[in-house]
């Protein structure tokens, strides 16, 4: 049977930065994330969607939406700027250290 002692679970979390702070903030970042593209246009989402969480390239979301890649970047950039400015309402700011979509939470 295996036991993990209270210092071993103390040493996970900490491997794992895990605390219940970071959850919270997980979970309040999932639920603003979810609100926001349920607000945007269906074609901007569609395309936020495509290339950000089926990572398909810009010319290949073109050729799935009948669109050109011109119209994929634009309908992308608004989704982007949308989720942005949602997540900046709410106490979120894009990480200095990391690429343009890494958010970190605003330490208060």
């Amino acid at each position: 049977m295996w036991a993990i002692t209270v210092a071993e679970q103390e040493r996970l979390h900490a491997d794992d930065y895990y605390s219940p702070e970071a959850a919270v903030r997980a979970h309040d970042l999932r639920d603003v994330l979810t609100l926001e593209l349920d607000r945007m246009s269906e074609t901007n989402r569609v395309a936020y969607v495509l290339l950000k969480e089926e990572r398909l390239s810009v010319r290949e979301a073109a050729e799935v939406l009948g669109t050109t890649a011109a119209v994929v970047r634009q309908r992308a950039h608004r989704a982007y700027t949308q989720l942005r400015t949602a997540l900046g309402a709410a106490g979120w700011k894009e990480n200095e250290h990391a690429g343009p979509w890494d958010a970190a939470p605003v330490r208060v």
